[in-house]
This record gives structure tokens, sequence and C-alpha cells, in this order.
């Protein structure tokens, strides 16, 4: 997306917890997220926080739907397997 910004464009976007702004980046290469590499033209963080502290991490669908998922609650763990 040409947003006439060269880094990003920022989306608000309403949850439970209120409204937030999402950006969107263009990216420059790929991401690695383990031992797997993902080409993507763009990608979409916020800052948003689940309550005091640092910013946390989110993978979504743009990402995981490239996988077969397996969550492993006991352990704590997610299988990303292609």
């Amino acid at each position: 997306m040409d947003c006439g910004d060269s880094c990003r464009l920022l989306i608000p976007v309403s949850s439970s917890g209120g409204e937030f702004p999402v950006s969107i980046a263009r990216l420059n290469g790929t991401i690695e997220l383990g031992k797997y590499k993902l080409d993507l033209d763009d990608v979409r963080f916020s800052d948003a926080r689940p309550g005091p502290g640092p910013a946390v991490g989110n993978i979504g669908y743009d990402i995981l739907r490239h996988f077969v998922v397996t969550l492993d609650s006991k352990n704590r763990r997610i299988q990303l397997d292609r």
C-alpha cells in the first residue's frame, strides 16, 4: 500500500480495551521466524499493551496462515509447521 509516507500508515483499531493505532510499514527484506523465512510486502504492528509494562508481540493471521499451528497450552508453546 502506498500511503505517501515512506515508512508507515496509522489505522485506528477498536477492541474491548478501546481504540488504538496500528502502524503499517513497508518491509525491505525477509522476516525470520525460527527456521522459517517469510517474504512479506509489509507488516502491521502496535504498541498497545495488555497492562503496565513493555509492549508484547502479536503474530496475526497474515503470518499464521502460512503454517499448520499446534498449541501446547500445558507447556505454553506454539509449534509452527509448513
